[in-house]
């Protein structure tokens, strides 16, 4: 009987009944039982290798069924040296350091019983509280989360503002432009019909007063090229000398056309 078995299950009870399904299936001897702490248990079967296997292989699926198994191994032809180690379940009463009385048995199970159960109600403990950490954590989250998309409703209603303000400032710009353009050609036409309406009254095919206004022209345009070479400032002098109809905030937010427009136009 060189080879040793060993199932460590979880209870006494489990540990029992390995045993005897294990002594049942094959011709091997029961050496000893070890309590570990935490209600492990363990058996330890000898004999011939394959009746060990046999016997281990039993109380394995035995612990299995009552979900009480932890491990198990065999160990063919155990060294003597390792035999020291050993202890002999059938040594004298108080040889065996594993040996227990019933009533030391029944202590300890009730004490392991207690300590499952405090163990159980901290883990339970535990549990409560990291639960509530998770919500506090998520419900962090979700506020960080709502203020993140509030920055970000606030940053594309700017954008868009932005965008509003420039489409703004450049149908301004554009509406200024047609104004500008619409005054001119409203002055040219109404120097055409001037010189038209003139011409109406003296019936004169050719005169010198055709001359003239025509002399009124080249020096409309000779005008026009003599502002457009002036400064906008010394534009703006000459039409404030005008006294006209016109504030000098109006005056400064003139264009430099038309500025030489309203010279033009009150040109004597």
């Amino acid at each position: 009987m060189d080879s040793y078995g060993y199932i460590e299950t979880y209870g006494y009870v489990a540990a029992i009944t390995a045993a005897d399904e294990g002594l049942k299936a094959a011709n091997v001897t029961l050496k000893n039982r070890y309590f570990v702490k935490g209600g492990i248990v363990t058996i330890e079967f000898s004999g011939d290798v394959a009746a060990v296997i046999a016997a281990v292989d039993a109380g394995v699926e035995v612990a299995k069924r009552m979900g009480a198994f932890l491990t198990s191994n065999v160990i063919a032809r155990v060294d003597n040296e390792t035999k020291k180690i050993l202890v002999n379940i059938e040594s004298p009463k108080g040889n065996n350091p594993n040996d227990k009385n019933p009533s030391e048995i029944e202590e300890k199970s009730e004490v392991e019983e207690k300590t499952e159960e405090n163990l159980n109600e901290e883990n339970v403990e535990d549990n409560s509280i990291l639960k509530n950490e998770l919500e506090e954590i998520s419900e962090i989250e979700n506020v960080e989360k709502d203020l993140n998309s509030n920055d970000d409703f606030e940053k594309n209603l700017e954008i868009e503002n932005t965008e509003e303000n420039s489409n703004t400032e450049e149908i301004q710009e554009e509406s200024k432009l047609i104004e500008e353009s619409e005054t001119e050609q409203k002055l040219i036409e109404n120097v055409d019909q001037k010189l038209l309406s003139e011409n109406k009254v003296e019936k004169i095919e050719y005169s010198e007063h055709d001359e003239k206004n025509l002399d009124s022209k080249n020096k409309i345009e000779d005008l026009k090229k003599k502002y457009q070479k002036m400064k906008v400032s010394e534009l703006k002098e000459k039409v404030e000398k005008l006294k006209l109809d016109y504030s000098p905030s109006q005056i400064k937010g003139m264009t430099k056309k038309k500025l030489i427009n309203v010279l033009i136009e009150h040109y004597s």
